[in-house]
């Protein structure tokens, strides 16, 4: 869309701060805010709103005089993110309010078919901007109990995560973040020692886990949590454990039915560089609850497929045989395609090994 026509826009929307919707493309978004300098005018808009005497009375002022609806709805979004960062205040709660009611009047269509979405989401970031605030009453309030005697504040702590929602959690996890190493480690100790301990605490041993730099807390505790704190507390392990830990505390998690398969899944990444990985994964290719999953792991690996080779010959089961099949097919590497098309010249694959192998590899396999 040309100038004229984003002039022409700004036109038929009028200007009232209630004037009907107006669908907006992209680059007319950009262009209006280019042309009116919106940095400069963003950074002026909230050193005013800051500086007011009457937060609410300001707000309200200036979506009647800004005319521009683009210019309106950006400033009023930006107000409405830089507020989450403040203390929550009786004026910016007001504030938060009044933009929670707000009618945007900017919009575009949606990616994904013929609707019509606000180009600034301004009642979506003050919502944001609400539960940001609550999270951070909640972690002061979590602080406040575990400064002095964390073990001691645990009842307190476990009648809120009897029903904690997601604000709570965010709360808790950020209030763990800002542990002491005394307060850290006086927790971590008294769950290592009584880890039966941790199915009353999950989402706290979650956050603590992330605060980990080894998994004794982790390989302890798991057998205590349910599948969904369990691949939490999985997932946090491998962004702050040592590689090393994280391996074993994987190998260890698929001795637990509900978490196995999402424990092998995770072992991918360490295939090439763990050996003690890879002969684990191997291992799995015999079962058939974990064989599929252990499979498509090791068909990151760059060496060793001649280890597979011997192994599909020296095979007892069909389940074996077709999960070697799928990791070699599966796997890019030139060696497996020479493993897999010399055990082709041996004619060792049968008919009906090459159709499971086609319907497991999405027919990529001749």
């Amino acid at each position: 869309m040309n100038k004229m026509h984003v002039v022409l826009i700004l036109i038929l929307c009028g200007s009232s701060a209630h004037a009907e919707p107006m669908v907006f493309e992209d680059q007319d978004i950009q262009t209006i805010l280019q042309q009116n300098n919106s940095i400069i005018l963003e950074h002026q808009f909230l050193q005013n709103y800051f500086t007011a005497a009457d937060p609410v009375a300001f707000v309200d002022i200036f979506i009647q005089q800004q005319k521009n609806p683009v210019i309106r709805e950006k400033l009023l979004f930006s107000l409405a993110d830089e507020l989450a960062y403040h203390v929550q205040q009786t004026g910016h709660k007001a504030v938060i309010e009044r933009l929670k009611n707000y009618q945007p009047v900017v919009m575009r269509m949606h990616d994904e078919g013929p609707l019509e979405v606000p180009v600034f989401n301004i009642h979506a970031k003050s919502a944001g901007t609400e539960n940001q605030w609550s999270a951070q009453s909640i972690e002061t309030q979590f602080l406040k109990q575990l400064k002095h005697q964390p073990v001691k504040a645990l009842p307190v702590i476990q009648q809120h995560l009897e029903k904690a929602d997601n604000i709570t959690l965010l709360g808790l996890k950020n209030a763990i973040s800002k542990l002491s190493d005394q307060q850290l480690k006086a927790l971590t100790q008294y769950f290592i020692d009584q880890p039966a301990q941790a199915i009353d605490y999950q989402p706290l041993l979650v956050a603590l886990n992330g605060r980990q730099h080894n998994s004794r807390l982790a390989t302890e505790v798991l057998p205590y949590l349910s599948a969904t704190h369990a691949v939490q507390l999985l997932r946090s392990s491998g962004q702050t454990n040592l590689t090393s830990d994280h391996s074993q505390l994987l190998m260890s998690a698929t001795q637990q039915p509900a978490i196995a398969n999402f424990a092998i899944s995770m072992m991918k990444p360490l295939a090439v560089s763990e050996p003690n990985i890879a002969a684990f994964l191997q291992s799995e290719l015999a079962s058939e609850v974990t064989g599929q999953n252990a499979a498509f792991a090791l068909s990151a690996i760059t060496q060793g497929f001649e280890k597979l080779s011997l192994n599909y010959r020296s095979a007892q089961t069909s389940v074996e045989q077709n999960n070697i099949l799928l990791a070699l097919s599966l796997n890019p590497a030139s060696g497996a395609k020479q493993a897999i098309a010399q055990l082709h010249d041996e004619q060792r694959i049968s008919q009906q090994q090459q159709q499971w192998l086609r319907s497991m590899s999405g027919g990529r396999h001749e």
